[in-house]
C-alpha cells in the first residue's frame, strides 16, 4: 500500500501565471494599489478581492489556503477588497505518493 502524503506547490503560482494582463490589474488612468503575490509587486484595481484574484489564476476554492500580511485569511474574507501594501501568500494543495 502506498503512503499518500499532502505538500505545498507554490511554484506554479508565480510571475508566468500572474501576468501583466491578468488579476484585475489596473489599466492607464484607473485607480490602482500596489500589492505583492507569492513575491511579485503588483498592480490591483482598486477594490480586487482575493476571490477574484484566485478566479483569474482558474485556482479552485478547495485546496488553496491564502495569507494576507503572514496570517491565514479565511474564506469568509476571500471577498474584501485588498488593502493597498497587502502581501499576498497563495498555496495550493498537491498529493504525492
Amino acid at each position: 500500500m502506498s503512503e499518500r502524503t499532502a505538500a505545498v506547490d507554490t511554484t506554479s503560482i508565480g510571475r508566468e501565471s500572474i501576468g501583466t494582463d491578468s488579476i484585475g490589474e489596473a489599466s492607464i488612468g484607473e485607480a490602482s494599489i500596489g500589492v505583492t503575490i507569492n513575491g511579485e509587486d503588483r498592480l490591483l484595481a482598486v477594490g480586487t478581492t482575493i476571490r477574484q484574484v484566485l478566479e483569474q489564476l482558474n485556482l479552485p476554492d478547495c485546496g488553496v489556503a491564502v495569507a494576507v500580511d503572514n496570517a491565514v485569511a479565511a474564506q469568509d474574507r476571500w471577498d474584501s477588497p485588498i488593502a493597498a501594501g497587502a502581501q499576498l501568500d497563495i498555496l495550493t494543495a498537491v498529493q504525492g505518493g
